[in-house]
Parts: structure tokens; sequence; C-alpha cells
């Protein structure tokens, strides 16, 4: 290659034969359209991925007096963000409850839907890079478990294991991604909460199976009017 694979088009040498792209390097006057390695113009929250080139696990974090490892967690794709949660959530911490799929037209969207809390709500965002038929996958995925919606249980179909089986429906990763080991952990089994998923989701990313565009936080706050 005649450059490294993380150089961006620099206008100032940019003569249209190094970078042959009709539409040239971008405009001095938008320095994000001058960055080849930006992703959704640096605001992946805001802006649509409709190339199909990510899928985005967003946690809410625990509250204060919370356990840390309490959260809800969702996936973000092709602009919708979709979700399974317990019709009775107080219920479901001794029994199984009726589980319910919603999705939302957008993260905006379903950040709204926690304007009527008195927390100023702490998420995270976790940018997986998909094609456009995983998407596709985790859409028609979450299509079917509306049709045929199981019964929300704790420690066994929550929002948690919901979002790691559209992981492995879209083959983005697979059972034997959750049977990790390195010099310090081994890891045997799903993880059943949130922020165990995002745990394990940042140690298969160092083997190679996934890749982790950016993890980002962001506040209910940063979306008001």
């Amino acid at each position: 290659a005649d450059i490294g694979r993380f150089a961006s088009q620099d206008p100032a040498v940019y003569d249209g034969r190094l970078f042959p792209n009709e539409d040239g390097p971008g405009l001095i006057a938008d320095p994000q359209s001058l960055n080849s390695y930006t992703y959704c113009r640096d605001n992946p929250l805001g802006y649509v991925d409709v190339g199909g080139e990510e899928a985005t696990i967003i946690i809410r974090e625990a509250r204060e007096g919370e356990s840390r490892d309490w959260g809800h967690v969702v996936i973000e794709v092709n602009g919708n963000v979709y979700e399974f949660y317990s019709k009775n959530p107080m219920k479901s911490i001794i029994s199984s409850q009726e589980g319910i799929v919603q999705s939302y037209d957008g993260v905006d969207d379903f950040v709204d839907t926690y304007n009527t809390n008195t927390h100023d709500e702490q998420f995270i965002a976790i940018e997986l890079d998909t094609t456009a038929d995983q998407d596709a996958a985790i859409e028609t995925y979450f299509a079917e478990l509306s049709e045929n919606t199981p019964d929300y249980s704790l420690f066994t179909s929550n929002c948690t294991t919901v979002v790691e089986g559209a992981l492995e429906y879209a083959g983005i990763i697979n059972s034997k991604d959750w049977n990790t080991t390195n010099n310090m952990i081994s890891y045997s089994k799903r993880p059943v909460t949130p922020k165990g998923l995002q745990s394990r989701l940042i140690e298969i990313s160092r083997y190679g199976s996934i890749t982790i565009r950016g993890v980002e936080t962001f506040k209910e706050s940063d979306f008001d009017k």
C-alpha cells in the first residue's frame, strides 16, 4: 500500500491520485469530512448507521443504592433500539413473569422513556463492528421474539441473555466465545448481568472474534431539548 491504513487524506497534498475518490477528500470547512476513520461523524448515538456497519449495545448503569450488577441493556441497529423486560419487574425477582419485547425509533426515543424518573440516568454505549446481513439478522431475531415472547426470568431469560441471543443469532459471536480464558480469569458461562456482558465483550474483543469500534458514556440529560 502507498500509505498506512490509519492515514487520512490531507487536503494540503491531495492530488486526486493517492486517494482516487470522485468526491475528493472533503472540505476544510467541514473537518469531519476530512477524516476517513471517524464513524457517524463521531456521533454514533445521534446519527443512523444506514450502511449496516454497526450494532450498539447500550447499558443503563446501576443507580445509586443499587448493586453494581443491576441495570438494563438494549441493542441499537439501523436506527432502531430493541429491548426485553418484565411486565412486573419487582415480582420477577422471585418468579418468572410475562416478558415484553419493545422497539424504539432511535436512542433518543428510548432514553425519553426515563424522563419521568428523578434520576439522571447514566448509560454506556459499546459500538460493535457488524455487516448489513448481521444487522438484518438482529432485526429478524427481535421480530421473531415479539411473535413468540418468552417469560422473563431474572437469571435465565432477562435483558442481558436476550441481547446475547441476538448477537449469537446474527453470528457476531458464538457460544464458544463465552468460554474465554486469559492469564487471570477463566470464563465458562454466559454473563447474566449488563455489567457482566460489558466486561465479557471487551474480553472477547481482545481475542479478535469481535471488533469494538468504541465505548462512550452519556446521560439522560444529554438528550434534553
